[in-house]
């Protein structure tokens, strides 16, 4: 009788200590997938500014809202399809150099014209 109850205590901890594990897990997913696809909306090339930024917002309240329904069966399938949705647009979003410039980035650097006066004399460090 005691060794099925010590037994049963020692399920119910590791019971216990599975869940806190998902819920950890799941939370560190969420927070890394959500800031990191905010961060690439904001800094991608989608124009015009304003639905850039829209997006960088709303997709991490969509994330939130889709992780806190997960235990219904449209929370997981929401969840799932902006995450691919994310992954799918990272991966197609070409890099462009039509932006808008400050003077002194304008143009791409070029190693071969570079003279030695121009270099700064590192001997110092």
């Amino acid at each position: 009788m005691v060794n099925s109850f010590l037994t049963e205590t020692a399920r119910n901890r590791n019971r216990g200590i599975a869940e806190w594990g998902r819920w950890v897990i799941g939370w560190s997913v969420l927070i890394v997938v959500t800031i990191s696809g905010a961060l690439a909306l904001y800094y991608s090339t989608v124009t015009p500014p304003l639905l850039r930024v829209s997006l960088s917002l709303l997709f991490p309240s969509a994330m939130i809202a889709s992780y806190c329904g997960r235990h219904a069966v449209y929370g997981r399938l929401s969840l799932g399809v902006l995450t691919l949705s994310l992954c799918i647009w990272y991966l197609t979003d070409l890099p462009r150099n039509d932006r808008d410039w400050a003077g002194e980035y304008r143009l791409p650097a070029d190693a071969e014209c570079l003279t030695e006066n121009e270099l700064s004399d590192f001997s110092g460090l």
